[in-house]
């Protein structure tokens, strides 16, 4: 079966109305799902992809105004954004629900002791530490609406006062001409949503072909904070 027609039936199946709901209370079958894509390494094809060398170079570029201190990168699966958010900050902590894709990347990123990776769930992970750059790329769009406010709530409450979250997300089926057809929630709709938290403040938006990068800054108590 061709690669298109099995992501389409993946996507049918894991959003059937009996089917999505069991995923999305039960967090340890999504560590499974994605544990079983990652099952052969660059299963997204990051390495070789022309497209995803140009978005790191851009989302570089759009951090890369201030030096960080301590940098979270959320969803880090095998450390490819890694190489590009690194040399951004002094430590940086890579978080992904997926065992094999943290495995793959402490091997990627074994030779830089100023980078550390852990098995964590974006809903449970509470550090004893605050960052000053958390980076969601193209992870709140697996999200439903309730569990990408749940999230980045939580993820703000570790957010230093005037530091930045930032937010990278495709564009869904009917946001764009380039909005892919298996996300049914995408940057138009995720990125609203953050602004209406309390706390956070949009700072910085860019829109290229097929995805939006947003960058917002923590104002005031946020969060679990409040």
């Amino acid at each position: 079966m061709p690669l298109n027609a099995l992501r389409k039936l993946s996507f049918l199946v894991k959003n059937h109305p009996l089917v999505r709901p069991v995923l999305e209370r039960n967090r340890w079958l999504v560590a499974a799902y994605f544990d079983w894509r990652y099952r052969k390494p660059d299963t997204y094809n990051y390495s070789a992809s022309e497209e995803e060398r140009i978005k790191r170079e851009r989302i570089a570029s759009f951090l890369g105004d201030r030096h960080y201190t301590n940098i979270l990168e959320v969803g880090c699966g095998e450390g490819y954004m890694t190489t590009v958010l690194a040399p951004l900050g002094e430590r940086l902590l890579g978080i992904d629900i997926s065992k094999i894709a943290v495995e793959r990347a402490r091997r990627m990123h074994a030779g830089n002791p100023r980078v550390s990776f852990l098995k964590a769930d974006v809903f449970t992970f509470r550090p004893k530490e605050t960052y000053d750059l958390i980076t969601c790329s193209e992870i709140l769009c697996y999200l439903n609406l309730e569990q990408i406010d749940q999230a980045v709530r939580n993820l703000i409450a570790h957010l230093a006062p005037g530091g930045r979250l930032l937010a990278v997300d495709v564009f869904a089926s009917g946001e764009s001409e380039e909005g892919l057809e298996l996300k049914k929630i995408g940057a138009r709709t995720i990125h609203p949503l953050l602004e209406a938290i309390p706390g956070l403040t949009s700072t910085q938006v860019q829109t290229h072909p097929g995805y939006e990068m947003m960058l917002f800054e923590k104002t005031t108590a946020s969060g679990s904070d409040t």
